[in-house]
């Protein structure tokens, strides 16, 4: 990472950068496939056998698996919308992700980010590394390692503005993956579960079905108990971890630069990316308004009325889109082949959009 490395060293680095994604992505497609096929907080005995996996018996590790990036999106999905594994991710050990943080990966991986760009060697290694902190942020001891985050000398740069100057200039450059990446990342530190109570009912589960033989005297006081407290203390719990890391990405500048990738940088992006970049700068928000001091910001920067606003150009194009789709469709003067314009084919990518940021919406919420 020194300024004065060759390019051999540099090349070097780049191809440990790759083949640690690949390894991460390994470990967290053997996390996901345990989760799933023990049946987490499936009854107790699913609960046994996720709980015995994670310690001793993670699985077959001599078969083949699919590391694509689409099997990747499938496994992080899962990571994050599925209730069971994300509570696993949530309340189980991963050694892995211990090791890797104990060993400073995460520091690595923030270092590459903040110079690669302008260095065409280090330029590869961008995807990579935004790819293997994507899948670290699910775990609680690299999600709290990473917000906290500082360099070293000379740039002492902290984790939040690494993230952020990353998603400007690749925004910049027209880079949807890295911009969404890098999204996903800050929202992995700041942003709990989107279904979070049904993340901790499941964990609530998980806790029960482990410890299937309680006394008499436990027993009676969960009955006095009201249910539903466990999992409200397990999501506080969850909450006040987040705390530091959105503190950390106000005190970076966080804000500005969300709402300034969120009014102005996603709209580089073509239609569906653009709309997708907007929607977990709006799970960002979200999850700093639950922050009273950072509300009170956010309220004097009306951020409400702009996302109102942003709403409504979206309804609009996706309207006045629609509309000229069944003009078009309704001509009999037209030819399918005049009907396959260019005017028309624009059509699916802002319906889509406007799905996508409405599922969002909808999901956010």
């Amino acid at each position: 990472l020194a300024a004065g490395a060759t390019a051999t060293a540099k090349q070097t680095a780049s191809h440990a950068c790759h083949a640690l994604r690949q390894y991460v992505r390994a470990h967290l497609h053997r996390r996901i496939n345990l989760c799933v096929s023990a049946g987490f907080g499936s009854g107790a005995s699913g609960g046994r056998r996720a709980s015995a996996g994670d310690h001793r018996t993670p699985g077959p590790g001599h078969r083949a698996v699919d590391l694509g990036q689409a099997a990747t999106d499938r496994n992080l999905r899962l990571a994050t919308h599925d209730p069971r594994v994300a509570a696993s991710l949530l309340k189980s050990p991963w050694l892995v992700m211990d090791a890797f943080v104990a060993q400073d990966g995460h520091l690595v991986m923030l270092a590459l980010l903040n110079v690669a760009p302008g260095d065409r060697h280090f330029h590869d290694c961008v995807p990579a590394s935004l790819s293997v902190l994507r899948a670290a942020t699910l775990h609680p001891g690299a999600r709290a390692a990473t917000a906290s985050a500082v360099l070293s000398d000379p740039s002492h740069v902290p984790a939040m503005q690494v993230l952020m100057d990353i998603a400007a200039r690749a925004a910049g450059a027209q880079d949807s993956e890295a911009v969404i990446d890098s999204l996903h990342v800050v929202c992995n530190l700041v942003a709990p579960p989107p279904n979070m109570g049904a993340v901790a009912a499941a964990a609530t589960a998980f806790d029960r079905s482990v410890q299937p033989h309680s006394s008499t005297q436990e027993a009676s006081a969960k009955k006095r108990r009201p249910e539903r407290s466990d999992a409200e203390r397990f999501a506080a719990g969850v909450e006040s971890r987040l705390r530091q890391a959105r503190a950390a990405l106000r005190e970076s500048g966080g804000i500005r630069a969300i709402l300034s990738m969120l009014l102005r940088g996603a709209k580089h992006l073509p239609a569906p990316n653009a709309d997708a970049a907007r929607a977990l700068c709006c799970r960002v928000l979200l999850s700093l308004a639950r922050d009273p001091a950072i509300a009170q910001t956010l309220q004097t920067l009306q951020v409400a009325r702009r996302l109102t606003e942003i709403m409504r150009d979206t309804h609009r194009t996706s309207s006045a889109a629609a509309a000229a789709a069944a003009k078009d469709a309704a001509d009999p003067a037209k030819t399918p082949l005049e009907r396959a314009r260019p005017g028309v084919r624009d059509v699916k990518p802002l319906e889509s959009a406007a799905s996508t940021a409405v599922e969002a919406g909808a999901e956010f919420h």
